[in-house]
């Protein structure tokens, strides 16, 4: 029978803390977030099952053997029946229901089942727990409780090496790593025994992995090999030996169970001083804490007496580490024979990849699968809510010189050096100059000219054109006349059209390549410096091509060209007016008659063109300090506006309306920084109207999809400095070529090597959320940025704050977009306007987004934290009040990105918390204050003049809480001529404050104050009122409606009765009180838009978001205040 609650939970992104893959018929993967089990389809990427495993415990592990999946977090253990669960996947049964919840003694770290069905569990005390799984009864029975020792443990691995036997590995808290055997024979007592302690970390074990057994070529017959994993906060990754016969060797002292110093550096190492007990490789890796380090179970190889095996690290950092582990098998059986350890280990970890997929911190989550045609498939979950699939290759090459380390499974690297090509083509009639006795000829310059087609330039003048295809084959271009001293000195090729592509050199001669011909077109009056195709061919156009030439050298500096491609002759040739030697073009655009030039240093300028000259038309800005790489048209553009979207190495791109009146001119719509680019080189859209944008994260070439925020393709080129060229990104396979030490190298990606299963959010602590009366959602985070969301989809990222977030609020549309305000710390607030292109959704569906205004009336150090503001909207423009941590209070005028001081005032000692705007729209402002002490207070002033503030004064306050107020709401009436607001307050005492608060002929009075202790077991940090409501029966008393959340993870539902006069008894009762998977909660609000409804949905975040939905039918228990 189902349950209807008033209070369901709509949506979860919280972070990730166990996964595990699934096989199946269909390729699945088990994610864990907060109590509920969630069932991925990693081939489509679909969600095929939610299942709620605990009431209230987040689960920390799952372990899939067989028939059974264990999960357990905290002390609470479960269990599923394999087959049901994929029944219901295939859609031929219900989902399962878990087993009955078990309670175990202690938190459960590590659990191991054995072929025959057997589990065990390994608590964070050093202690395995074993467990059966009664079939009939359908439920997990623990059994006995083993221990050699109870040190503190962080990580723990169990791994069964025989059917009654299990090996244990305990990472400490105080860095060393207990290895231990078990013996739970079936009939008789069980036995322990302490095999090795391993010590050398200086810090807290976080990790541990026990690797398969392995047979070592070169080593004795038959001897079986194995290694152990540890990671830590020292940022070192360790690997030790815990093969069979070396554990035997180990020397481990009776002195280990009895009582022994803790603390980094004050281990006794005379325990484990033989060799045995040494690592065999130590590597450093991570900025930061390692979570966890896996082996691959898979890949072995061998190679010239070196085991190989890949290795992966998941750091707080949020990054993957790819290691390469070799082991010298020989150097391995001598260390072993030795009777004291060395400095050396066998073996060493060799860094080979990086992957960083992940916003903010940490890597909660990480398990790795074997692929059927080799490597493996990667799965890593984060803090971020965030769930990427990672396909890597094995690599069991050598180390040598001869390795680049770049090659994956969906992709292929090619190294071409330039005498090799040429000794593969015929004999060429081509005249060449001579080659240089100094350098040997090599690439000069190249470029695509189409998805499979690479056009290059020697440093001799040969022109050879690459074909990919099953092989890349490549062919010299011959052309007419003596064209090879000037293709000698080829500066730049750009393409216009697929197939197509114009070359400049530095000896004044433009070039046209078509139809494997190369054409001279024209000589210029300078040196060619750069070309920039401003109008490519169009089905519109197909035979001209518009061509801004840069030039030095010369009378010009730069020339806009009409290149007739059938003719191979100059139409049109303009000189663009007022240029400098010293100005440097780096992107230009034509649209329509109207030519924009970008430039080195930011600046950009628009020229008109008659048929025979171009005109400035407004003065030239500089709208960046850096570089504008790129210049392209929204493809849809609507109502006579032509849309612009500019890219620059700032890693911002910027979207403009191209204006006609009075004069051709820009208005900035959008500005965004993109955190996943360290610059931007150029920007398109995919045929589905994805922005994608090429660039770079400091030394890696990254094509970035910026509508779905993911990576397509990364690969380390060296950085934006090298030669580098990358077709448009239309469609698979991906490929750049880039130069490097006179080699030509050119990576190809089949497919993408990451994808994105699971969408998440900020990464770090969610401060603060604000809905607006419209389509977004806005939230702000401890990494400074603040997100809009529509539909549960990150459609923005705005980045201006460089200190911690503390509050949003919105100001609804009126017209010209919603203006969204943010404050922080360092006495940071900004004014956003957000609006949606009119005409261009279908090109840029998220929306525009300016930073208009940014306060700057602080004080001397510029150190405040502006706690909280509240806004109102007038005639004259926005009033808006902010306090500060030095318990001041300020109100300005905001109008046209301008501020003006109207009102301030001082409170005591206590830190002022929160403000409410009480009248701000006539000669007086009159606000509401909460403070630390516990206080509200209201205060009047007298509107000021420009140049003349006015002085708040303190006029009534009124304590409700002990201690500080962190939550405040307010609900507005009018009764018997008199103003009347109920005041709601959530404090750091766990109380809840309900204060009745009265104006009449501009007085203010506390006509009624009450509190509720212990509304939530911790301190309550979000309040929002949901509905308030006249009672049918009782003209003078009201029903409001509101939500809370706190620190103790619940959100909870109330119902206030509440009179009018201060004989009213308030009555409150708890409608709804639901776990909230939220942790650190730090803000909550209502979702606009379903006033009329008889629901509401709630937001709450901290430590990821979540929505729910109320039914304010909803019913619930009586509680008095």
């Amino acid at each position: 029978m189902s349950t209807s609650y008033p209070l369901q939970r709509t949506s979860l992104l919280v972070p990730i803390t166990a996964l595990a893959f699934l096989s199946s018929s269909t390729p699945t993967l088990l994610v864990a977030e907060d109590n509920l089990l969630k069932a991925y389809d990693t081939s489509t990427h679909t969600l095929r099952l939610t299942l709620r495993v605990f009431h209230a415990q987040t689960i920390h592990g799952i372990v899939i053997s067989g028939d059974l999946i264990l999960l357990w977090g905290n002390q609470s253990v479960t269990a599923l029946p394999t087959p049901a669960l994929e029944a219901a996947l295939t859609g031929g049964g219900e989902p399962p229901a878990p087993l009955a919840e078990a309670k175990a003694h202690d938190w459960l770290f590590s659990a191991a089942v054995s072929p025959a069905g057997r589990i065990a569990f390994v608590t964070a005390h050093n202690e395995l727990l074993e467990a059966t799984y009664d079939a009939a009864a359908h439920k997990l029975v623990l059994g006995r409780i083993v221990a050699p020792a109870r040190p503190g443990l962080y990580a723990a691995r169990a791994a069964w090496t025989a059917p009654a036997t299990l090996l244990v590995a305990g990472g400490t808290a105080f860095g060393e790593i207990v290895v231990w055997t078990c013996e739970l024979p079936a009939a008789g007592p069980p036995s322990c025994e302490v095999l090795s302690v391993f010590a050398g970390h200086e810090g807290s074990i976080f990790g541990v992995d026990i690797s398969p057994e392995f047979e070592g070529a070169g080593g004795p017959p038959g001897e079986r090999m194995r290694l152990l994993a540890s990671c830590s906060d020292d940022r070192t990754i360790r690997l030790w030996d815990v093969s069979k016969a070396s554990l035997e060797r180990g020397v481990v002292r009776a002195s280990f169970g009895e009582a022994r110093e803790t603390g980094f550096g004050s281990v006794d190492l005379s325990a484990v001083a033989d060799a045995s007990s040494a690592p065999v490789a130590v590597a450093m890796g991570h900025g930061s804490r390692i979570w966890h380090v896996k082996f691959a179970g898979h890949g072995l190889g061998f190679d010239k007496g070196q085991v190989v095996m890949p290795v992966y690290s998941f750091g707080e950092d949020a990054t993957v580490h790819k290691w390469r582990l070799e082991v010298d098998v020989a150097a391995w059986q001598a260390r072993r024979a030795s009777a004291e350890a060395g400095d050396g280990g066998a073996g060493k970890l060799i860094l080979r990849e990086t992957f960083a997929h992940h916003d903010g911190k940490h890597i909660w989550a990480a398990a790795v699968e074997p692929l059927k045609q080799g490597g493996s498939l990667i799965a890593t979950g984060g803090a971020d809510a965030r769930v990427n699939l990672i396909t890597d290759d094995v690599d069991t090459t050598a180390s040598g010189e001869g390795s680049n380390g770049l090659d994956t499974l969906p992709s292929e690297l090619s190294q071409l050096v330039f005498e090799d090509i040429l000794r593969r083509l015929p004999p060429s009639n081509q005249e060449y100059p001579p080659p240089s006795r100094k350098r040997p000829e090599g690439f000069q310059n190249f470029v695509f000219i189409s998805q499979n087609t690479l056009l290059a330039a020697s440093t001799r003048g040969r022109i050879l054109l690459g074909t990919f295809g099953a092989d890349l084959s490549w062919e010299e271009i011959s052309y007419e006349g003596q064209h090879g001293r000037d293709l000698a000195f080829c500066t730049t090729i750009r393409s216009p059209a697929p197939g197509v592509a114009i070359l400049g050199t530095a000896t004044k001669k433009l070039f046209l390549y078509k139809d494997s011909t190369v054409k001279e077109i024209t000589i210029m009056n300078g040196k060619i410096s750069d070309i920039f195709v401003v109008k490519p061919l169009s089905d519109d156009s197909p035979l001209v091509a518009e061509l801004l030439v840069m030039m030095i050298g010369g009378p010009d500096v730069m020339q806009l060209l009409t290149v007739d491609i059938s003719s191979v002759t100059v139409t049109s040739s303009l000189s663009v007016p007022g240029q400098q030697a010293s100005y440097v073009a780096t992107a230009a655009h034509l649209v329509g008659d109207v030519l924009i030039i970008g430039s080195r240093h930011g600046h950009i300028s628009l020229f008109q063109r008659s048929p025979t000259e171009l005109t400035l038309q407004s003065p030239i800005v500089r709208h960046t300090v850096d570089t504008i790489t790129s210049i392209i048209s929204l493809p849809t553009s609507l109502n006579g506006e032509t849309h612009l979207l500019i890219t620059a190495r700032d890693a911002h791109y910027r979207l403009y309306a191209l204006l006609s009146s009075p004069k051709p001119h820009l208005t900035l719509l959008h500005q965004t920084h993109v955190p996943s680019l360290t610059t931007i080189e150029s920007a398109h859209f995919s045929p589905d109207h994805d922005l994608l944008l090429t660039g770079f994260r400091s030394r890696l070439f990254t094509l970035y999809n910026e509508t779905t925020r993911r990576d397509i393709h990364t690969h380390d080129v060296g950085g934006p400095n090298r030669i580098w060229s990358a077709p448009a990104p239309a469609s698979s396979p991906l490929r750049i070529a880039y130069a490097r030490a006179g080699i030509l190298l050119l990576k190809t990606q089949h497919h993408p090597p990451h994808e994105v299963l699971k969408s998440g959010t900020h990464g770090r602590e969610i401060r603060a959320v604000a809905c607006a009366n419209g389509p977004y959602l806005a939230t702000a985070s401890e990494d400074t940025s603040i997100r809009l969301w529509h539909d549960g989809r990150c459609v923005a990222s705005l980045k201006s704050h460089r200190a911690g977030l503390q509050g949003l609020r919105w100001l609804a549309d009126r017209g010209d977009g919603a203006l969204l305000f943010s404050c922080g710390g360092n006495e940071e607030f900004v004014v956003w306007r957000v609006r949606r292109l009119p005409g261009a959704g279908a090109a840029f569906s998220g929306p525009a987004v300016v930073r208009e205004a940014v306060w700057a009336d602080k004080s001397p150090d510029g150190d405040l934290r502006i706690l909280d503001f509240d806004i109102t909207a007038g005639e004259g423009g926005v009033v808006v009040s902010m306090v500060f941590s030095n318990s001041t209070v300020g109100t300005y005028l905001y109008d046209g990105g301008q501020f003006t001081l109207l009102a301030k005032g001082r409170y005591t000692g206590a830190c002022l918390t929160r403000v409410r705007h009480l009248r701000v729209d006539g000669a007086e402002l009159e606000i509401g204050t909460a403070a630390t002490d516990g206080h509200l207070g209201v205060w009047i002033a007298q509107r000021g003049e420009p140049g003349a503030a006015g002085e708040y004064a303190l006029q009534t306050t009124a304590r409700l809480h002990q201690s500080s107020v962190k939550a405040l709401d307010m609900s507005t009436l009018d009764h018997d001529g008199a103003e009347m607001r109920l005041l709601l307050t959530g404090g750091d005492d766990n109380g809840l404050g309900i204060t009745v608060l009265q104006r009449r002929a501009g007085e203010y009075e506390f006509v009624s104050k009450t509190g509720v202790k212990g509304a939530h077991a911790a301190a309550i940090n979000g309040l929002a009122i949901l509905q308030t409501a006249p009672l049918s029966a009782e003209k003078q008393a009201r029903r409001t409606t509101f939500a809370t959340v706190s620190n103790d993870q619940r959100v909870k539902v109330w119902s206030l009765r509440w009179g009018l006069t201060e004989h009213d008894e308030a009555q409150l009762t708890l409608l709804a009180n639901e776990n909230s998977g939220v942790a650190d909660p730090g803000d909550l609000d209502v979702l606009d838009g379903a006033e009329e409804e008889d629901f509401r949905e709630i937001v709450v975040v901290g430590v990821g978001m979540e929505t729910w939905r109320f039914d304010l039918a909803g019913k619930g228990t009586l509680r008095r205040s």
